[in-house]
C-alpha cells in the first residue's frame, strides 16, 4: 500500500498527468478489499476531509461508494444545473464559488466548509 500511495503522491507533486480512470479501475479490480479501501480513502482524502457526510464512515461504506465518486471541474460561468431539471446526480463541491441564478447570490464554498 505504501508503494501505491507513494506513486499517486509523486504524480500529484510532480504535476504529472493524473492517473487514468482505466488504471485506477484495474487496480481496484485486483486489490483485496482492505487495500482497496485504503487506496480509495487516499485518493478521495480531500473530499473525506472537507465534507462531513463522508467523514468517519465504516470501511464498507468507503468500499462501496467512494469508487462511484467522479471528480469534475467546471469553468467559470459554466452552468452545472438548470432550474426544473430532473436531478440525476449529486454534486459534492470541494472548492470554488457558486451563483444561484434566481437570487443572484454567490456562495464561496471555501468559506462554507473551511
Amino acid at each position: 500500500m505504501d508503494k501505491l500511495t507513494e506513486y499517486f503522491r509523486a504524480n500529484e507533486s510532480n504535476n504529472q498527468a493524473k492517473t487514468s480512470a482505466g488504471e485506477i479501475s484495474y487496480l481496484l479490480g485486483i486489490l483485496p478489499a482492505n487495500l482497496k479501501i485504503q487506496l480509495m480513502k487516499f485518493l478521495h482524502r480531500d473530499a473525506i476531509e472537507k465534507i462531513e457526510f463522508l467523514k468517519d464512515r465504516p470501511d464498507l461504506f468507503y468500499l462501496n461508494y467512494l469508487e462511484k465518486l467522479n471528480p469534475m471541474r467546471f469553468d467559470i460561468e459554466e452552468n452545472i444545473f438548470e432550474k426544473y431539471q430532473k436531478c440525476k446526480e449529486v454534486y459534492l463541491i470541494l472548492s470554488g464559488k457558486i451563483k444561484n441564478l434566481d437570487t443572484g447570490r454567490h456562495y464561496d464554498i471555501g468559506q462554507m466548509i473551511g
